[in-house]
């Protein structure tokens, strides 16, 4: 898989859960390592529906091929005077994607839910800053990432947000171009 920078808007735990099950697993069985930065509950529900497809999750994390890290710890380690620092985001999220696997030069897959987590907080700045630093890290680092965004947000999607991805994950976990959407009146969800 290319590198691509996708958002999935979901309506449900289980649904974002089982979509992103699938795009690590994709992964996962072509030895590309994983890193998830969610809440103790979608991290729950990935881990589950990773189990369902077959994949031993303890012996994934021991290897360090599955990393799972809190999206609220990660967000506050990176944040100075409410804005993501970043030189606090490399020396955090840079080196969690750097130490996947324990290899260099293998793509991974990554699934965040920090911009959302400022999204509802009412820090749409602060969370288009973060988009922009996970951009970077994506040029620096081999990697996928797919980010999530729940139902709690007031209104639509805002095109600012959605432009800032490169694909819109549909439910069946098939990425599409952003180009190819209508994103006047938000994302399909």
């Amino acid at each position: 898989m290319n590198s691509f920078h996708g958002v999935r808007y979901y309506r449900s735990a289980d649904s974002v859960c089982q979509v992103v099950a699938v795009f690590l697993g994709r992964g996962l069985s072509c030895d590309e390592p994983a890193l998830v930065i969610a809440t103790p509950k979608h991290r729950a529900g990935v881990r589950k529906f990773l189990r369902v497809a077959s994949f031993s999750v303890a012996s994934l994390q021991q290897r360090c091929q599955l990393v799972m890290a809190d999206a609220s710890r990660t967000l506050s380690a990176i944040m100075v005077n409410g804005t993501p620092d970043p030189v606090r985001f490399e020396s955090v999220v840079g080196a969690l994607v750097a130490g996947l696997g324990e290899t260099k030069h293998r793509h991974a897959r990554v699934y965040d839910e920090m911009v959302d987590l400022l999204w509802k907080r009412g820090q749409p700045t602060a969370a288009l800053q973060l988009e922009t630093l996970w951009d970077r890290l994506l040029g620096v680092h081999e990697c996928s990432l797919l980010c999530g965004h729940g139902p709690d947000q007031p209104g639509k999607p805002a095109r600012a947000l959605i432009a800032r991805h490169s694909h819109v994950v549909a439910d069946n976990g098939v990425p599409h171009p952003v180009g190819d959407l209508d994103v006047s009146n938000g994302a399909d969800r």
